[in-house]
């Protein structure tokens, strides 16, 4: 079935990659991308994690995830397209 016909938004399939906002942003909090944290923490990822493998990104050269998160971001990325955007945008 596809994301159209399962009635997903299509902001909530997409992670695009605008330039960060940083002290803009109501996600940041003590010097970091609050966001990411959240999504990392949600996703629930082994301590450690291959890096070899990662799926082809055009953003990793200048992702403040990966910035932050190294590959806890890539492997939590795809949680971004599954879960809800109102879980990850409520100030923490």
């Amino acid at each position: 079935m596809s994301f159209q016909e399962k009635h997903i938004e299509l902001e909530n399939r997409l992670r695009v990659a605008g330039p960060c906002s940083a002290a803009d942003c109501v996600q940041w909090g003590q010097g970091r991308c609050s966001l990411v944290d959240k999504v990392v923490a949600d996703a629930a990822l082994p301590h450690t994690l291959p890096s070899n493998g990662l799926p082809r990104c055009g953003i990793r050269q200048t992702c403040r995830w990966f910035f932050q998160n190294d590959v806890r971001a890539c492997h939590a990325c795809p949680e971004v397209v599954r879960k809800p955007a109102q879980l990850y945008m409520e100030k923490s």
